[in-house]
């Protein structure tokens, strides 16, 4: 079947596309709005297929949990790397003014690293206890 949720894709394509390039396009026809997958995704994918292949093998409890947080994990990084290409330059690294540590977005005014907050520049103050 054409057309449906794999677009022009047969779903045998999309499978076999995937297997090759960890998405549905051949690298051609990528037409995801953020261009193709950064490096740091390409690795969270295939950490997240190595971790759901272990699985399937019926591994141990402790070992199970272990892969569990690989996923958890995996996830985690291609959340952060979908609201990177999402926001694009407003959650590029910014360092804080006193303590050097990277905010949230360029736009913070407050640091959860050293406490301290310049939403009022002529009064800084600082949220955690010394």
């Amino acid at each position: 079947m054409r057309d449906g949720p794999n677009q022009s894709f047969s779903l045998v394509e999309a499978r076999e596309n995937f297997e090759r390039y960890l998405m549905k396009y051949p690298p051609g026809l990528d037409t995801r709005i953020g261009g193709p997958d950064s490096e740091r995704e390409k690795v969270a994918k295939r950490t997240i297929i190595a971790a759901y292949d272990k699985m399937m093998e019926d591994p141990g409890s402790e070992e199970l949990q272990r892969l569990k947080q690989r996923v958890v994990d995996g996830v985690q990084v291609l959340w952060q790397e979908l609201k990177r290409r999402i926001s694009g330059p407003l959650y590029e690294e910014t360092p804080c003014p006193y303590c050097g540590g990277m905010l949230r977005t360029r736009l913070a005014k407050q640091c959860r690293h050293c406490g301290r907050d310049w939403h009022d520049p002529d009064q800084v103050t600082c949220l955690k206890p010394i």
